[in-house]
């Protein structure tokens, strides 16, 4: 990788690159939007998620919804698995990254075995974890997620893992809640 840059590139770039790789190679073949769309990009990015044809139109419209009740609804009456809808999430998610490089983590299939274990325990017990039992939840990248790099925009922190979740993502999780990405905010929050 390296051997492809400028020998007078900054000493950071391999760093970013790599990542930009890893980011990309964590999204499924199967939702990785065509060349041709990527290279003319002349409509919105909900226009580019809605005609991608990548998400079902149940989908569509479980990632479309705002009234997040009518979600843990689907869920606790089990006419839709926490991993259907987490995988939608997944889906949505990953095709607003190719167009807008929105995220800097993407975990899906760790956020897809949380939601089966949900599934599971609902299936085996009837009872669901908390308010938010499969519900699939992003973070910004402010927040730690044990196992899960948060750089806030430093090269200098990639490729070192969170050793504990945040409070507030340890209390999601608590409440059922399926985390699956983090999404980018300004460089250390505009402190410098």
């Amino acid at each position: 990788m390296a051997s492809n840059l400028d020998p007078q590139a900054p000493h950071w770039k391999p760093a970013v690159l790599t990542k930009r790789n890893t980011q990309i190679n964590a999204i499924p073949t199967s939702w990785r939007l065509p060349d041709s769309v990527l290279e003319n990009l002349s409509t919105s990015s909900i226009q580019v998620i809605r005609s991608s044809g990548i998400l079902t139109a149940d989908e569509l419209l479980w990632t479309e919804t705002t009234d997040i009740r009518n979600l843990v609804s689907l869920i606790t009456s089990r006419r839709v698995s926490s991993e259907q809808l987490t995988t939608a999430f997944c889906k949505r998610a990953a095709i607003a990254q190719q167009v807008t490089k929105c995220l800097t983590e993407i975990f899906f299939e760790r956020a897809l075995a949380n939601a089966r274990a949900l599934d599971e325990y609902l299936e085996r017990t009837g009872k669901v974890i908390g308010p938010l039992h499969g519900i699939p939840v992003s973070v910004k990248d402010r927040f730690d997620i044990k196992g899960v790099d948060t750089t806030v925009g430093w090269v200098g922190l990639i490729n070192k893992p969170a050793k504990t979740s945040s409070s507030i993502v340890q209390l999601l999780e608590s409440m059922g809640a399926v985390m699956y990405v983090k999404t980018n905010i300004p460089q250390s929050l505009m402190v410098s």
